[in-house]
């Protein structure tokens, strides 16, 4: 049998002297079905996965978040590797900060809510 006049008879309909005829076994076509079904079950969980996060954007967080400053100190000179002068470089930024007007209560924080990053707090 010549492969080049199998593969041109195979398109034709109508012709079945030697055409190249593929009929896919009852578990192949089972297996492509279950593979459709399994991508749009897929294709739909994930867009209801977008959807809940779009709307998780708009809630509120609980605690108010109007006239409030935060920050971000890094302390990377070697002398702040003692944790005491540390803490004193803490206590002293504090006490700068309390005393600026229109300040009132303070917090230090090693993690901010809703940022992703654990860390324990130290209220004042």
């Amino acid at each position: 049998m010549d492969p080049n006049s199998s593969l041109k008879a195979g398109g034709r309909s109508g012709q079945s002297d030697g055409g190249l005829h593929v009929e896919a076994s009852p578990p192949a076509q089972l297996a492509g079905g279950s593979e459709i079904a399994f991508s749009l079950i897929l294709l739909v969980g994930a867009g209801l996965l977008m959807r809940s996060f779009v709307r998780l954007q708009n809630v509120a967080p609980g605690f108010t978040t109007d006239h409030v400053m935060t920050m971000e100190m890094v302390a990377s000179d070697s002398k702040y590797h003692d944790d005491k002068v540390l803490a004193g470089l803490y206590r002293d930024i504090e006490a700068r900060i309390a005393h600026l007007p229109g300040v009132w209560p303070k917090c230090g924080f090693r993690a901010l809510p809703l940022t992703g990053t654990v860390g324990w707090a130290e209220s004042t």
